[in-house]
């Protein structure tokens, strides 16, 4: 399980936290205030455990957070234990991994990546709010219906939810930076990101805030870029200022930050599936009760399979590795290309005409919207309109409109075919079948992480040596061919850029 520290090993933890024991003596009284502690499923002796390691591995903000995140149920752990009560495929965190972080028997260590990713995410948030126009949310408006559903769900934890604000309507939104630029909105929104904006809605009215709707940013940065990014905002306060500035330079001038924005249909089907699945495990773990978690079955392969199966996965992971370092090359080469001919005119004559560098007109939207602002021209001249569904839905059949003769029916849902099933007694294993997932490990300790680091190590440096030696040796060198690019005779051309 990566990341994870489990307690029930014999080998004491070492500290790495020079104020380990102050963290400790701090956060020891709030222990006895822990669901799981309170109720007598988890004993104050394991709790002070699981203090103490937390105390020895994470700074004083993360015990703090940690502590919170344990007291209750996170929209990532909902969506493990929904996994595991469907029986999906979720290899990115399990119910086995969930019931042992509640039950304090495992902390999750610090990881380089995630903090790398929480400054990033912090910037481009800020870049989002900008780009959109909304603040976030300050007074928090309450309704009768969230007054009404308030405190009936005191695992749901209102954690890494932000609630914006614009015009008056307040709504919650995510910021989301693991998706492919220039995807269509269907290939975006997968079934976790559903999940989660519903549960930050559970979890608002939980907290009699009162949302209108909830939306999220889609945004694909390049990974130059990123790294630029999340490497200044972790300097101090100026250079989180500053990484905002290129961050807003780089959305409004260029394709390395691409945001897109996503509005999410919420669905009742899915508020009640996210209840059960938080009542009935948070009632597990106040109880001391613990599912089974079926282990893999182990399968003998023959001595022939063996062989096979480890020669194809080793060109696998070579593959996949070369694939990684290639993506990073031509990320970084197709940012910096543009930036050795900076202040060039367009129309100069390309040094290697296999590859060109286009020119393009560039809009500077934001000034534009700023002038029309200034102009005092109403917004739903240069806005575009977009109308919240549900709510008209509502309001229709507030006023008996009939709404059932408006709507038609989309492709089949599987949670609703699943669900359907259940209803009149048939079993979904029934048409169900095993199939084969190729995937890298995901460790992120022990042997075979050290293996693919290693392995990894070795790939890219033959790439830089595969690199270097082609750079060296002229074969890409245009004049040691006879290239004729335009079809008529060997001379040399010029190419003007390409525009788009």
């Amino acid at each position: 399980m990566p990341n994870l520290v489990l307690l029930d090993k014999k080998e004491t933890i070492k500290s790495i936290q020079d104020d380990a024991e102050s963290t400790y003596s701090k956060f020891e009284p709030l222990l006895q205030r822990m669901p799981q502690v309170a109720s007598g499923a988890v004993e104050i002796r394991q709790a002070q455990k699981w203090l103490d390691a937390a105390s020895k591995t994470l700074k004083q903000s993360q015990v703090l957070r940690l502590i919170k995140e344990s007291s209750g149920l996170t929209a990532h752990d909902i969506r493990a234990l929904w996994a595991f009560d469907k029986g999906e495929y979720y290899p990115t965190y399990e119910a086995k991994e969930v019931y042992l972080l509640k039950n304090l028997e495992a902390i999750r260590a610090p990881s380089a990546s995630v903090h790398e990713e929480g400054y990033l995410k912090a910037v481009l948030r800020q870049v989002t709010k900008s780009k959109y126009g909304f603040n976030d949310a300050t007074n928090i408006k309450s309704s009768e219906q969230a007054r009404e559903f308030a405190g009936k769900l005191p695992w749901a934890l209102n954690i890494d939810s932000y609630l914006g604000e614009s015009n008056g309507s307040q709504f919650a939104y995510d910021i989301k930076t693991d998706y492919v630029n220039k995807l269509s909105t269907k290939d975006i929104l997968n079934q976790s990101d559903i999940i989660r904006h519903h549960f930050i809605q559970l979890a608002a009215s939980n907290n009699l805030h009162d949302l209108s709707s909830s939306y999220q940013f889609n945004i694909s940065v390049s990974p130059h870029t990123a790294k630029t990014i999340s490497s200044m905002a972790g300097l101090d306060a100026e250079g989180f200022s500053l990484a905002i500035q290129i961050a807003k330079k780089a959305e409004s001038s260029s394709d390395d930050v691409v945001i897109k924005k996503d509005s999410i249909q919420t669905k009742p089907e899915i508020f009640q599936q996210i209840i059960k699945t938080g009542d009935t495990h948070w009632n597990n773990m106040l109880n001391g009760i613990k599912p089974s978690f079926q282990k893999t079955q182990d399968v003998d392969l023959t001595t022939k399979q063996k062989s096979d199966y480890e020669e194809v996965a080793k060109k696998y992971a070579i593959a996949r590795m070369m694939e990684a370092k290639a993506k990073e090359a031509f990320a970084e080469a197709r940012e910096l290309l543009p930036q050795t001919v900076q202040g060039v005119p367009a129309g100069f004559t390309s040094p290697y005409p296999a590859v060109l560098v286009g020119s393009r007109k560039e809009f500077d939207l934001d000034s534009a919207v700023l002038a029309l602002s200034n102009s005092d021209i109403p917004e739903h001249f240069y806005k575009s309109v977009k109308y919240d569904i549900p709510a008209l839905i509502k309001e229709a059949q507030i006023r008996g409109v009939d709404t059932g003769k408006y709507c038609s029916l989309g492709a089949p849902d599987k949670s609703k075919v699943v669900d359907s099933l259940e209803m009149i007694g048939i079993d979904k294993s029934t048409f169900e079948s095993s199939s084969h997932h190729v995937h890298l490990s995901g460790q992120t300790r022990g042997q075979v992480h050290e293996h693919l680091n290693e392995l990894r190590d070795v790939v890219e440096k033959q790439y830089t040596t595969i690199e270097q030696e082609l750079l060296g040796n002229g074969s890409l060198d245009m004049n040691s061919h006879n290239l004729n690019l335009n079809g008529d005779s060997e001379q040399s051309h010029d190419f003007a850029p390409q525009v788009g």
